[in-house]
């Protein structure tokens, strides 16, 4: 059975990673695939440096993309093998052992070698492999006048969490008005 693959780190959860899982299941849907999360177990840079810690555990984050309607979540270790494919080879990778019809990720997302590839990179592999790639737009924050703030990202639900502000990381997660 083909795939729909949802690719990010998903380290929190939040509604920037639910949009794109969303995506992926409701894609998933229209084509009658299977919905999969490629993920990593843990946050791709503390392979080279100090990283922050993931703001849920694995199990955590595997149960939520689960009730989302993912049928499967592929949570690998993020090895120096993985890090030094290249970005082609790490497509390659996921055409040959997952068949996807369609990709789904957002507008930032990078991967292979320094995270050298970017989207267009796997629109470009996309078209020579025949699937679809599906970008996420970046989902912000929504202000109390209205407009649009800041991407939603962890780094900003951790430092809230930091500052012991335990509403503004649940408001900041939610993308809610601020």
């Amino acid at each position: 059975m083909q795939s729909v693959i949802a690719l990010g780190t998903f380290d929190g959860m939040h509604l920037g990673h639910r949009t794109v899982i969303s995506r992926a299941v409701e894609k998933a849907r229209q084509m009658n695939a299977k919905a999969m999360v490629y993920t990593f177990s843990s946050i791709p840079r503390a392979l080279f440096a100090d990283a922050p810690k993931m703001l849920m555990t694995a199990e955590e984050r595997k149960k939520e993309m689960l009730k989302m309607g993912v049928s499967e979540v592929v949570m690998v270790d993020f090895t120096k093998e993985i890090a030094e494919m290249s970005p082609e080879a790490f497509v390659r990778m996921l055409y040959n052992a997952y068949h996807p019809c369609a990709i789904v990720a957002g507008e930032d997302y990078s991967f292979g070698y320094r995270a050298q590839g970017n989207m267009e990179h796997l629109k470009k592999y996309a078209e020579e492999m025949g699937f679809e790639v599906i970008t996420v737009e970046t989902v912000r924050v929504k202000m109390s006048d209205g407009s649009f703030g800041s991407k939603i990202s962890s780094t900003d639900i951790r430092k809230a969490l930091e500052d012991e502000n335990i509403l503004l990381a649940e408001r900041l997660s939610k993308g809610e008005i601020l």
